[in-house]
């Protein structure tokens, strides 16, 4: 008598196999679409992230902060003078304020004094769009800090 599969048994495990391979392909394109999923909200996520740090960093190592309330009362411009740089300039002079056009959140760095509306050289910084509410509230040596433009961004500080 020989020993070997018979036709049934090779078909079943044919089937066997092409049901695991079809989940495993399933598995993996879903993994595929997460990790896309997950870096784009990384990516948006750091974006807010660098918004608070550089904004912090900006309060933090400043010598010299004028608080000015816009038209708008959800908005103000910060003019200050800080030892924080990403342009690498020597205590530059920095103001964030909301744009009229799509009321974007706006970084000026310029190794001189700004006044907007400004026709000087300077780096200029797009952090956020749509921004509703940009606030920075003082009170002593304290500051506290609201950004809203669909995900709220807000810390205090002391300094």
């Amino acid at each position: 008598m020989k020993r070997g599969f018979t036709l049934i048994e090779i078909l079943l495990s044919i089937i066997i196999l092409s049901i695991l391979f079809l989940a495993m392909g399933n598995i993996l394109s879903q993994m595929k679409f997460a990790k896309k999923e997950s870096e784009h909200l990384s990516k948006k996520f750091m974006v807010q992230n660098s918004l608070a740090k550089v904004l912090y960093y900006d309060l933090l190592n400043a010598t010299d902060i004028k608080i000015v309330p816009s038209e708008s009362r959800d908005y103000c411009r910060v003019f200050l003078k800080t030892n924080n740089s990403l342009y690498n300039l020597i205590e530059p002079y920095v103001v964030w304020y909301v744009s009229k056009k799509k009321n974007s959140l706006i970084r000026i760095e310029s190794y001189k004094k700004v006044e907007l509306p400004s026709q000087d050289l300077f780096y200029l910084d797009r952090f956020a769009e749509r921004v509703k509410i940009f606030r920075i509230y003082q009170k002593d040596s304290k500051y506290f800090v609201y950004i809203d433009n669909g995900r709220p961004v807000f810390f205090e500080m002391l300094k």
